[in-house]
């Protein structure tokens, strides 16, 4: 082409220079377009199970998303095509008056044409093919990056843990704050015990650290001081999976897999058999199971549970594993009086038994006070612990106070209002009846 005619050939690589200068913006929108709109799929399928104003957000934000996406990448494949039938009838134009000046033929301008056509359609395609890997490498980048990250704690390092061991848990000087929230100590020199077969109810406001210290149980964080030992052994030095093996966990909202209710309360443990999984079930108090058409081989996914049968079914998982460490978190704070004392029948059934040690987080008086020893946080560190008589006799209890609190609440009661004297000795009459 250049060999044909010089100044028609520099002609036609005008616009594509000019294109490679003006459509880079482009690309690099519709790059970062593409890879925002996968992650916003990603996003829209975790939320689901959120709330469905959530799954409509989600959606929408995919939409506007898509929207632009198809507006970037129309004006820039648009604006390829224009330039393209510009070149060719610019090449026309000026070949034209080349042809009748005699400085090149009808045959040459004809070849020059095919060639721009052929040229343009390679150069389409190659842009095309730029912008495809330019997501792909967005993507690629930040799959490899998930994949080289290192997790804090590694699941599958460490000691096995015997399954039948039963020790002591000892929480010694610990200090805790969250990664994502430096310099926030949420535990603060927190140092207890709880014996083999103990059951310690952990109370306090809001935002006190009750439910860190399960987390840190657990270990899905580490103490920033201090150390948390089982049977005189830091749990550190367990295999995670391992450790986690022998806690039974029954969180406040227990999550139920589609399938049967027996392969729900055997997850986790899948060589259980139908006799122990029956017999889990009776201990936990769900009776309602037999009640139903085809019993343990009901599917969840057609049925709607209450909170009290779903939080027995957590709990019957939890005793198929016979955990050494039962850990409750606030397991009957939304349920109802008469779901609530079926499921506190099931936990009193685990505490008489004394097989299994039981930390209960909790703030409802009818779960706290089955618990043998209360330990009381307030910003972080133990205010007071003893058992629920020692507390509630105690003089200037903090829970007292926080008993009180709670009681008001059940009433109706202001509780910034304070009310005179009389009262006041009315309300501690009340709370020693208790």
């Amino acid at each position: 082409m250049f060999y044909i005619s010089p100044t028609l050939t520099l002609l036609m690589l005008t616009p594509y220079v000019s294109n490679r200068l003006t459509g880079s913006p482009w690309r690099d929108d519709e790059s970062s377009t593409g890879v925002t709109l996968c992650i916003a799929h990603c996003s829209s399928v975790q939320c689901i199970t959120t709330g469905g104003h959530k799954v409509y957000e989600k959606v929408g934000n995919v939409l506007k998303l898509a929207r632009k996406e198809a507006i970037a990448s129309g004006i820039f494949f648009g604006t390829t095509g224009w330039s393209g039938n510009v070149t060719l009838l610019a090449l026309l134009a000026y070949g034209g008056t080349l042809v009748s000046r005699g400085t090149i033929s009808v045959g040459d301008l004809t070849s020059l044409l095919l060639y721009t056509v052929y040229v343009g359609s390679g150069l389409q395609m190659l842009t095309v093919f730029f912008s495809s890997i330019m997501r792909g490498i967005g993507a690629g980048v930040r799959i490899f990056e998930l994949l080289d990250r290192t997790p804090a704690i590694p699941p599958d390092v460490g000691a096995d843990v015997d399954s039948s061991r039963r020790g002591p848990i000892r929480f010694e000087r610990i200090s805790f704050e969250y990664p994502s929230r430096k310099g926030v100590q949420i535990l603060k020199d927190l140092d207890f015990e709880v014996a083999i077969g103990e059951s310690v109810a952990i109370v306090g406001q809001s935002g006190s650290g009750k439910s860190s210290i399960n987390a840190l149980l657990m270990r899905y964080y580490d103490p920033v001081r201090g150390k948390i030992t089982f049977d005189g052994q830091d749990i550190r030095e367990f295999k995670p999976s391992s450790w986690r093996h022998i806690i039974g966990v029954v969180p406040q909202d227990p999550v139920l897999f589609t399938g049967t209710i027996a392969s729900n309360i055997a997850y986790g443990n899948e060589d259980a058999t139908r006799e122990q999984i029956e017999a889990a079930a009776r201990e936990a108090n769900c009776e309602f199971v037999w009640g139903m058409p085809q019993g343990f081989d009901t599917e969840i996914g057609r049925l709607s549970l209450s909170g009290g049968q779903r939080q027995r079914l957590a709990i019957a998982r939890a005793l198929l594993k016979k955990p050494a460490i039962l850990a409750l978190d606030e397991a009957t704070s939304s349920l109802d009086a008469t779901s609530e004392h079926r499921v506190n029948d099931a936990i009193d059934k685990i505490l008489r038994s004394r097989q299994t040690t039981c930390i209960i987080v909790a703030h409802r008086l009818s779960t706290i006070a089955r618990a043998e020893r209360i330990v009381v946080l307030e910003d972080g560190h133990i205010t007071e612990s003893g058992t629920y008589r020692q507390l509630v006799n105690k003089k200037d209890s903090r829970f007292r106070t926080l008993m009180a609190a709670q009681l008001n609440a059940a009433a109706g009661e202001s509780l910034i209002y304070k009310p005179p004297e009389p009262s006041l000795k009315a309300g501690r009459e009340r709370e020693e009846d208790l």
